[in-house]
């Protein structure tokens, strides 16, 4: 059972945040996907640094009814936080990624505007409305347990065993889904102890307008070296709900993360699979992926349906989206 935080409301609203000139045809599936399960959301999608105008996926999803497109003012963005908004825009400014830059404007977003952000490499499979209730919410997810220290440059003989464990668990599942039957399933599982561990994710946070778990968030990534890989990510937001839990719901790793991000592949290959009762959406984690979800079009996710759960998937949410109503201001 999980802990659920104090109630309050989250708006009935998704939040996406995009930054560049292109909008690819995955990302336009994750906005479709929320407006198909979540029929009486607003989306936002937020904007900043370069615009996708006039990229054709974009402007399939800014012609949607519901859909509300955003640009984010950097000089207000994080202003009336209670943050010094002076110190998040330094933040802001020493970072050179644009992934590590979206991770501070989803938190400045979120505190604003109050919803559900989500990610644009998740396909939304079922309602997250329940999940309203919550204060603010986030989702486990199974890592290796040594990720944190390997990104950060460490290298040390006890993280040795760990890699070992997960490089034989991860072949054998590699391997499983290449050939089908899931024979070597029960082996790789007993090796899961020895490099498993949980830790939060940021791709699918929820939260209410000024929730404190957010402004905990936004105050942290002012105190941190930001420069390092997931630094504003996984490894900060599993950092303040450890330092305290009182103020987010914390759900278990099948309700967003039902594939460790290393296994990623899975989504891919291996034919379609049951999505567990529990799961509202999958994360394909874009980074693993990023030559093979950038060439994706509508045809292509309908001619590899029977190869990976996602493609099935998305196959089957294009055909839906074709009844999405278009912008009621003809806009």
């Amino acid at each position: 059972m999980w802990h659920r935080a104090r109630v309050s409301a989250i708006p009935d609203r998704i939040l996406f945040v995009w930054t560049g000139a292109r909008f690819p045809y995955f990302a336009r599936l994750a906005v479709e996907s929320a407006l198909l399960a979540e029929p009486t959301a607003e989306i936002e999608l937020h904007l900043f640094g370069a615009r996708p105008d006039g990229a054709p996926h974009f402007e399939a999803v800014r012609a949607r009814d519901r859909v509300a497109i955003e640009m984010i003012d950097l000089d207000r963005v994080f202003d009336g936080l209670d943050v010094d908004p002076r110190a998040l825009r330094a933040t802001f400014d020493r970072l050179d990624s644009p992934a590590a830059r979206a991770n501070l404007i989803r938190y400045a977003v979120l505190a604003h505007r109050g919803g559900i952000y989500l990610d644009t490499d998740v396909l939304v499979v079922r309602s997250l409305a329940d999940l309203r209730g919550c204060d603010a919410f986030a989702g486990e997810e199974q890592v290796l347990s040594i990720d944190e220290r390997r990104v950060a440059g460490e290298l040390e003989l006890d993280m040795l065993a760990p890699a070992a464990a997960w490089a034989m668990a991860w072949g054998m599942r590699r391997l499983d889904a290449a050939l089908g039957g899931g024979r070597l399933e029960p082996l790789a599982q007993r090796l899961d102890p020895h490099w498993q561990i949980t830790q939060l994710n940021n791709a699918v946070i929820g939260a209410r307008p000024g929730a404190s778990f957010v402004r905990r968030l936004l105050a942290r990534a002012t105190e941190v070296d930001a420069r390092i890989r997931y630094r504003l990510g996984p490894t900060l937001i599993s950092e303040v709900a450890r330092a305290d839990r009182r103020d987010v719901t914390i759900l278990p790793s099948e309700t967003f993360y039902v594939v460790p991000p290393s296994y990623s592949f899975r989504f891919f290959t291996g034919g379609a699979w049951p999505i567990p009762d529990a799961t509202r959406l999958l994360h394909v984690v874009s980074s693993n992926h990023r030559a093979l979800l950038d060439g994706l079009d509508e045809a292509t996710v309908r001619h590899r349906a029977p190869d990976g759960v996602y493609y099935a998937l998305a196959a089957e949410l294009a055909t839906h989206a074709r009844a999405l109503p278009g912008r009621r201001d003809g806009s």
